[in-house]
């Protein structure tokens, strides 16, 4: 993952708002962020998954805002 890339939210939000959708993304789909650097939101998205029990509650709301449902809380998700 960049450098940050989480705690700037970019690619997935970026993602998202180009597509309208989380998801499925591609493992091949690069964003360029606007610093200009590139980042794979799927593998992003895969890694924090695996990761997610060491998550804080703040990086789990903030993938949980933009739709991802294994970051949602058991009672929100549909």
């Amino acid at each position: 993952m960049a450098s940050g890339a989480f705690e700037r939210g970019i690619a997935w939000a970026q993602y998202k708002a180009r597509t309208g959708s989380v998801g499925p993304i591609s493992r091949s789909n690069t964003e360029t962020l606007p610093d200009g650097s590139k980042i794979r939101p799927r593998v992003c998205l895969s890694n924090a998954k695996t990761r997610r029990a060491k998550l804080g509650a703040e990086r789990l709301q903030a993938l949980a805002e933009l739709g991802i449902q294994w970051a949602m809380p058991e009672e929100a998700q549909p």
